[in-house]
């Protein structure tokens, strides 16, 4: 239910268009966009629309147990390029997040974080501490996520999983998560 509410929150222009990069770079697939979350899906079709006037459509792919959703769009690569995500002399991915966003991420921690949730968060309320977890495509990704949490007032730290290679965000105990959401 918190993503849905997350991805139907008004934005300003410029706080769409970070969130838009950052849940993109959470996106698997070459072809394709590909999401874990149906809410994260549909926010990208929404924004791909407003900011890039390019049209994209979700369906689903997997199985009924643990669906992927995808966005087909005309050109994944182009949209990828025109967000800056694409390294312009190698053409592969960025690391991280674009340069744009990163120094200028004092201006729209949330819209990162938020992004961050809607494509692969998880609030995790077994175990002694309720926590957030967001699980990144990469460390840099990470880093980018945790600094974006620490700037909207909320303590986030960034742990490597050795044994399935995963970079993890995760923000412990009900007042942290509750400023994080």
């Amino acid at each position: 239910m918190a993503a849905l509410e997350l991805g139907a929150a008004p934005r300003d222009d410029h706080a769409e268009r970070v969130e838009l990069v950052t849940l993109v770079r959470f996106a698997t697939g070459d072809g394709v966009l590909v999401f874990g979350s149906r809410a994260a899906a549909q926010r990208v079709c929404a924004l791909l629309g407003a900011q890039l006037k390019t049209a994209g459509r979700v369906a689903a792919a997997g199985p009924r147990a643990r669906p992927r959703w995808q966005v087909r769009v005309a050109d994944a690569t182009g949209v990828r390029a025109r967000l800056g995500l694409l390294d312009p002399r190698q053409g592969r991915r960025v690391q991280g997040l674009p340069p744009e966003v990163i120094t200028r991420l004092d201006q729209n921690p949330a819209a990162i974080a938020r992004a961050g949730f809607l494509a692969a968060g998880a609030i995790h309320l077994t175990g002694p501490v309720p926590r957030l977890q967001i699980t990144c495509p990469t460390l840099a990704v990470a880093l980018a996520v945790a600094g974006a949490l620490r700037r909207a007032g909320t303590v986030a730290g960034v742990r490597h999983h050795e044994r399935t290679g995963a970079d993890h965000v995760t923000v412990a105990g009900i007042d942290a998560v509750t400023t994080a959401l």
